[in-house]
């Protein structure tokens, strides 16, 4: 279910799909997990941080995806982008390899081996280490 249906159309069709009175009324919902004291201290403080304004996704915000991300059960031979050296080589599921390049702003520059073309990365996109 998504929170469209979850919340009466108080707005009806002017409010913008994640603009102002969206990021209230996901504020409103998130408001009972607080009071609940649920989320360890570092995860209730990046979602704290994250509502002052939250984003469609909560992968777009580094500090809360990485705290929850603690929490997951540890992935074998799965390492983030930030995490390689640079020039790594790695491969993603699909089977496709890269080299980690520079980092440009929040991203990283990666080159495909196979095609030379370049892509960027999420420094916190999951990928599989080629070691020699």
């Amino acid at each position: 279910m998504s929170l469209r249906t979850c919340i009466p159309n108080e707005h009806k069709q002017k409010a913008k799909p994640h603009g102002t009175e969206w990021k209230n009324n996901f504020k409103k919902m998130m408001q009972p997990f607080f009071e609940k004291d649920v989320f360890p201290p570092d995860v209730k403080h990046a979602i704290v941080s994250y509502l002052n304004n939250p984003a469609a996704s909560s992968c777009s915000d580094l500090t809360l995806y990485r705290s929850l991300r603690k929490y997951d059960a540890p992935k074998e031979d799965i390492h983030t982008v930030e995490k390689l050296p640079m020039h790594a080589v790695f491969k993603l599921k699909d089977g496709r390899v890269f080299r980690k390049e520079e980092k440009l702003r929040k991203r990283y520059k990666c080159t495909e081996i196979k095609t030379k073309r370049v892509y960027l990365f999420s420094p916190v996109a999951e990928v599989e280490l080629i070691t020699d």
